[in-house]
């Protein structure tokens, strides 16, 4: 009877010890989980918890774990771990929710949605299309896709007119974005006008009902955010709203970010593949609750991505250097912020391999092939990518964009002059870690490393941080 009663007894503390551990565990995912970003609902405009709404950064800390199904032979040390580490994260992690969307930004939101009806435009509305179509005309890679569809809207926002994305190249942006605004609206099939955005010559946009841009990024230069946000149509415009004392103050980064959130929320397709990405590369920690990680992308050069008639690394001007990134990884990890690995994305493999070589708590995946989603796959450009399987451009698409996802999503993020590690800063906070790779030692400070600008940085290596109104 004894014994019965002893092994009843143990039985009684072990399911109390799991319920502790289930209870721990969950205290860890909802600190986790309030310590990163917010959302702002897309229909009121109002901040609502991460735990209630889809995170636009999707697999920041996944709810809904069966607890259950995880065992007894959880490892507190481990999970002690991941928290300190997440108490020590002085800048990224402990933003606690972004504000509300501008009210220019509103304003140009309650506008667009009233000029659509029933998925089509109404007749009468200009608006500005921005296409991408396989065909002569490139459209960039990821990041200057992303830069350049930001950049539209703040255009047809000087404008008054309604921003359309018409890209089905070399899948449709609906595989990645869902609309946050109907910018997927059918419009009339009228004759338009092609829209010049080369920097240097002037941007003739008149009274034209429609006018279409396929190429807002790239070489030859063309107009930038910054030249957008400064011109004197937008300066005009907000002006006549009296919201000129308070824009003029934003920083290009809170610009670029505030354009992303009123019209992406990124895809399941996206998310899912992201936490796929994640997990091979071993940035998920205990019960899969994300470990705190550093960003970082090295551009090699898109010869390294199989695209014939393209720079090697050797003589590409933005290639990022190796012993530059592990410099900069290295001064985050030991002298300001207690991070224990780091994500590296790149567009050559073997870079991966040997910078891992050089030091392990660089993490990356192998279960992702580098993948150019214009150069690749273009009619004229490579008919020999041209003619790769549609599910294979398909993966491609969402292991690229899920590559981008993953670094946004990035305790601290490196930034380099590459487009696309730029593009994935304007995925997340801009109050979150940024810090460019020069300047390492500023990460340490809350104000000044967020002020940079990608744009000018990758494409002509300055920082914008000043208002001076100026002519497009």
């Amino acid at each position: 009877m004894f014994f019965i009663t002893m092994k009843s007894m143990f039985k009684i503390l072990f399911r109390l010890g799991l319920v502790f551990t289930v209870w721990l565990n969950r205290q860890s995912l909802e600190y986790l989980n309030n310590t990163h970003f917010r959302d702002v609902d897309k229909a009121t405009a109002t901040t609502t918890d991460v735990s209630t709404a889809a995170p636009d950064i999707p697999f920041i800390t996944e709810i809904g774990h069966n607890w259950n199904d995880q065992g007894s032979d959880v490892t507190n040390m481990l999970l002690k771990k991941q928290i300190d580490a997440q108490k020590d994260i002085k800048l990224a992690s402990n933003v606690p929710k972004e504000s509300p969307l501008s009210p220019w930004v509103d304003d140009y939101i309650s506008f667009h949605r009233s000029s659509i009806k029933d998925g089509k435009l109404i007749d009468g509305v200009k608006y500005i299309v921005y296409q991408c179509k396989d065909g002569p005309n490139r459209c960039g890679g990821s990041g200057d896709r992303l830069v350049g569809m930001i950049k539209m809207f703040y255009l047809a926002m000087s404008k008054k007119r309604v921003l359309l994305i018409d890209s089905p190249f070399p899948t449709p942006l609906t595989d990645v974005f869902n609309p946050l605004i109907e910018w997927n609206a059918t419009y009339p099939e009228t004759q338009f006008e092609s829209l010049d955005m080369y920097d240097g010559v002037e941007l003739k946009l008149g009274d034209e009902l429609g006018y279409f841009i396929s190429r807002t990024n790239g070489i030859p230069a063309k107009k930038s955010l910054d030249m957008i946000w400064t011109s004197s149509l937008m300066v005009e415009h907000l002006q006549e709203q009296q919201w000129y004392d308070t824009a003029k103050v934003m920083s290009l980064a809170k610009v670029a970010r505030e354009g992303f959130r009123a019209m992406f929320e990124v895809s399941n397709a996206v998310k899912t593949r992201a936490k796929e990405l994640k997990k091979s590369a071993g940035l998920l920690g205990l019960y899969d609750i994300p470990v705190p990680y550093v960003g970082i992308h090295i551009r090699t050069g898109d010869a390294n991505l199989g695209v014939e008639g393209t720079l090697p690394s050797k003589t590409f001007q933005r290639a990022t250097r190796i012993d530059e990134t592990l410099r900069c990884y290295r001064q985050l990890k030991e002298t300001h912020l207690n991070f224990e690995v780091a994500y590296l994305a790149s567009d050559d493999i073997s870079t991966k391999e040997k910078i891992q070589q050089t030091d392990l708590s660089i993490h990356h995946t192998e279960d992702l092939q580098p993948f150019h989603i214009d150069l690749k796959v273009r009619s004229g450009t490579n008919t020999k990518f041209h003619e790769v399987d549609p599910e294979a451009v398909y993966n491609g698409v969402i292991d690229t964009w899920a590559e981008m996802a993953v670094l946004a999503d990035s305790a601290c993020l490196v930034l380099t002059k590459s487009m696309f590690v730029f593009s994935s800063s304007h995925m997340r906070d801009p109050s979150a870690c940024s810090v460019l790779i020069d300047h390492c030692e500023d990460a340490g400070e809350r104000k000044g490393h967020n002020e940079y600008f990608g744009e000018n940085i990758a494409r002509r290596g300055f920082v914008v941080d000043t208002f001076e109104t100026q002519e497009l």
